[in-house]
């Protein structure tokens, strides 16, 4: 599995894919169906599982989670630093996707989370993103700036944030590549497939955004 590191001061936290379809029906989707199905490896251990008439959701032992709603479904999972080149949730979505390729997909979300350390996350952000009319009120103590911009057939939303990476305040960005649907069964997974070519440069542009220029 190839490996790339991400920019210098910046730390990969999680990796994510929603998916919104139509038609779904989350009590089909416990841990047994989905590796009946191969959607998931049998060897893959469940560390907690819940299921209700309108959600449904799995998470394994290897840090990737599944929820199936009755318009959604999201797999994610939590990261190392360093970007790969394949990763769980991708391989589970495709999978899923495989499987029940005649249901009508509507959107597709590939996310991820990257976190830089920051002290007074939340005035740094207003002091780089505020206007300079209101950075000199002492009452605005943090903004939530987003930006998007086009990537290739998809839209690039990047929206910033204050937050804890266990006892450190940093500043999160969070990063969503957009595909606008209705897409086909075969399309929403050569779009999952293309996350490996762009994820780089998603992440050298929250780097920009944090303040860290690209190695």
């Amino acid at each position: 599995m190839m490996e790339s590191n991400v920019p210098v001061g910046i730390r990969l936290l999680e990796m994510g894919v929603v998916v919104t379809a139509k038609e779904l029906d989350p009590q089909m989707f416990s841990s047994h169906t989905l590796v009946a199905l191969g959607v998931v490896p049998e060897t893959w251990g469940v560390a907690s599982e819940f299921a209700t008439t309108v959600l449904s959701g799995v998470a394994f032992e290897n840090q990737v989670r599944l929820t199936v709603g009755e318009s959604q479904v999201l797999i994610g999972q939590f990261c190392e630093s360093a970007l790969r080149d394949t990763y769980e949730c991708h391989a589970v979505t495709a999978a899923f996707v495989g499987k029940f390729s005649n249901l009508p997909y509507v959107h597709l979300g590939l996310n991820c989370v990257l976190a830089k350390e920051q002290p007074e996350p939340g005035r740094w952000l207003v002091e780089r993103f505020g206007a300079e009319s209101v950075i000199n009120d002492e009452r605005l103590t943090s903004i939530q700036p987003a930006f998007a911009y086009p990537l290739g057939d998809a839209t690039c939303n990047i929206g910033l944030d204050p937050g804890m990476v266990g006892d450190r305040p940093c500043i999160l960005a969070r990063c969503n590549l957009h595909h606008e649907g209705p897409l086909s069964a075969d399309r929403l997974q050569s779009a999952i497939a293309s996350w490996g070519d762009r994820q780089e440069r998603v992440a050298d542009m929250a780097a920009k955004l944090l303040g860290v220029e690209p190695t």
